[in-house]
């Protein structure tokens, strides 16, 4: 079975001139995927895609070009899944910011947390969304927070947080359908240089604003990862775009 070696070294050349956004594919009723989004050179080398094997040597091309390691692929059925496959890239300079993602219909339950430390180190929940995929958080979530005097999460698969200028609470008024992901589906992503303010007890808090960065030095979303929060990463949807592959 032929694996596009030529494909991938045709569309590696020309990674951003159209190569991302390649190797579309269809799973129902056989295998054929389009390669209309690749450049020409690497359309004549292939042709088309013959096999499952295929798309996922596809996938693998277009992961490695956003750092993701390999293995990791989208889940291709299963319910609770739509039909989207993304990858996700800075809205300011067009670089990849995930691999190949599917969309999750919603975002799932966040897994409950019993506060001890885990098998990777840390003091944090499991991750909410599984690697490979991705959901979109309908509420307001995260930054700017504006007084309430309801005792409500900050947002949602946040705490409880007091307003330290009065006797209410906080609430988000940020930005809807923010797009969460596994962090570790993100790898080349920055710290924000001023951790200071973005740590809480265990992990990031979430609630200064946007802390991770693409490798350009745009700002792109938020990672929360406290004792207190789930562990998710957010796209803010301003600061982003959305590729379909």
């Amino acid at each position: 079975m032929q694996l596009l070696d030529a494909a991938l070294v045709g569309a590696a050349d020309q990674v951003g001139q159209g190569g991302l956004a390649g190797a579309a594919f269809a799973v129902d009723g056989g295998v054929d995927a389009g390669m209309d989004a690749l450049p020409v050179d690497a359309q004549e080398a292939s042709g088309r895609l013959e096999a499952v094997l295929d798309v996922g040597v596809a996938i693998m091309f277009l992961n490695a070009c956003a750092g993701v390691p390999a293995g990791v692929l989208p889940n291709l059925g299963g319910t609770g899944y739509e039909s989207r496959v993304m990858m996700f890239v800075c809205a300011a300079r067009g670089e990849p910011l995930t691999g190949v993602l599917r969309e999750m219909a919603e975002v799932p339950d966040r897994p409950e947390f019993d506060g001890r430390v885990g098998g990777d180190g840390f003091r944090r929940a499991p991750a909410t969304v599984p690697r490979g995929m991705f959901a979109r958080e309908r509420e307001a979530w995260g930054a700017p927070l504006v007084a309430t005097d309801d005792p409500v999460a900050v947002f949602a698969s946040g705490p409880c947080v007091g307003d330290p200028d009065g006797d209410g609470f906080l609430m988000s008024a940020g930005p809807e359908n923010t797009i969460v992901v596994h962090p570790d589906d993100a790898p080349t992503l920055v710290d924000h240089p001023d951790t200071s303010v973005h740590v809480g007890c265990c992990g990031w808090h979430g609630r200064e604003g946007m802390n991770r960065l693409c490798p350009c030095g745009a700002l792109v979303g938020t990672e929360i990862g406290d004792c207190s929060t789930a562990f998710e990463l957010h796209f803010d949807p301003e600061h982003v775009r959305e590729t379909p592959v």
